[in-house]
């Protein structure tokens, strides 16, 4: 079972996390999910973080990913955010660190708090923030909290298998962003 992103690791018999060499190689469709991922990840820090500095490091003002534009069809619903590509460097990073421990975290060898605290030893954009807040670690968490959920669904889904085709979510952009990421 896997831990949650609160608890405290245990080294007692516990692998370390396994860094990857260098990136994946992402196909089109997966590095759409991850700006997808990055704009849903943006827009739930956005509500909590109120400096100025902080909030312009994770956006952008380029045009939108695909997916991204597909969900942003109504003006007052819940929009997603573009994220800056800083922000989508630290999660390719996080999903590269992700898919490599995957088995690890499954097996409960290495916890989620261990993966969190090897990003940002894996990464070299941390001059892209601003130094008041812990903004890569508030993005690496909120977007391992996401995969692992993701993780746990995909997982469950082979033990028992679904009596229903329906999508759960209500968002198209998320269920193909899910799918494609896998």
């Amino acid at each position: 079972m896997l831990l949650s992103l609160e608890d405290q690791p245990n080294n007692e018999g516990q692998e370390q996390v396994q860094l990857p060499d260098d990136l994946l190689d992402l196909t089109s469709e997966a590095d759409q999910s991850i700006e997808y991922l990055a704009g849903y990840v943006v827009s739930k820090l956005l509500k909590r973080l109120h400096c100025e500095n902080g909030r312009a490091a994770l956006v952008s003002d380029k045009a939108p990913a695909k997916l991204i534009s597909l969900e942003n069809f109504s003006e007052s619903g819940l929009a997603l955010v573009n994220p800056s590509p800083a922000v989508v460097e630290i999660l390719k990073v996080t999903e590269n660190l992700f898919r490599s421990n995957r088995e690890a975290l499954i097996k409960n060898t290495v916890t989620a708090v261990e993966l969190q605290a090897a990003v940002p030893r894996s990464i070299s954009i941390v001059t892209c923030f601003p130094a008041c807040h812990e903004i890569i670690k508030d993005i690496v968490g909120v977007y391992a909290k996401l995969r692992i959920h993701i993780l746990v669904r995909n997982e469950a889904s082979k033990i028992v298998p679904a009596t229903n085709g329906k999508c759960a979510s209500k968002s198209v952009g998320m269920h193909v962003a899910a799918a494609n990421i896998r």
